[in-house]
């Protein structure tokens, strides 16, 4: 657990807090598709792992650290995802957390620039756990070009123009998503449904290119 050093708490008018609120409020919404698209070609319940990761945050947001330290509040959501997330999704998403957590920790800044190497940070995380690499037909299909575009776009602004760099990730995450469609799984949720998955996106994937496009309209609000 982390430690505080103080009584500060995550305020509900931060940009951090309404970026958290955003994403949750998008994987709640988005539970019947991410169900129905992982009854197609997995075992069914990727919506209702996102669902559960969604709630216990938003239950235990009043009790996260101060925006002024975003490390310990990436690390906090992670203890939330571990303890509440079964199966595959619980252990990548708390794991991406906390490499992104060790990121913002280090560098002691949270500029754009240090999120996108955070972010990058975190779908290392991802592969390095799950063994997952692009074209395996894994939410890293998505998770990696995301990453990628992003680092890209904000090197093309020298860091200024967040919102292109955020809209590059999100493109490139829905790209590779539904590109996951012609891809026959050699990991992942799909791995032992072979063939019979062709046609369908992966849903982890797809689950990607929504919580992105959330950050970056709750973003976009917030300016």
């Amino acid at each position: 657990m982390v430690q505080l050093t103080s009584g500060a708490r995550l305020s509900r008018d931060s940009s951090l807090r309404r970026v958290i609120e955003a994403v949750c409020a998008c994987l709640l919404e988005a539970e019947p598709v991410l169900t129905g698209m992982d009854q197609r070609v997995g075992d069914g319940d990727l919506g209702i792992s996102m669902s559960r990761a969604a709630r216990s945050i938003l239950n235990e947001i009043d009790t996260y650290p101060s925006e002024k330290t975003p490390g310990p509040v990436l690390r906090t959501m992670s203890a939330t995802i571990r303890r509440v997330v079964g199966g595959t999704s619980g252990p990548l998403y708390a794991v991406m957390l906390l490499r992104a957590a060790v990121v913002i920790e280090q560098s002691g800044e949270s500029t754009a620039k240090d999120w996108s190497a955070a972010f990058t940070a975190a779908v290392d995380g991802v592969m390095a756990l799950g063994g997952a690499h692009p074209g395996d037909r894994t939410m890293v299909d998505a998770l990696h070009p995301a990453a990628v575009a992003l680092q890209a776009a904000l090197a093309k602004s020298g860091g200024i123009d967040t919102d292109q760099a955020l809209k590059a990730a999100v493109d490139a995450a829905t790209s590779g998503a539904t590109q996951t469609a012609s891809m026959t799984p050699r990991l992942g949720r799909s791995s032992y449904v072979g063939d019979r998955a062709l046609g369908f996106a992966d849903p982890g994937a797809h689950a990607v290119g929504l919580w992105l496009a959330a950050i970056r309209n709750a973003l976009n609000t917030q300016a």
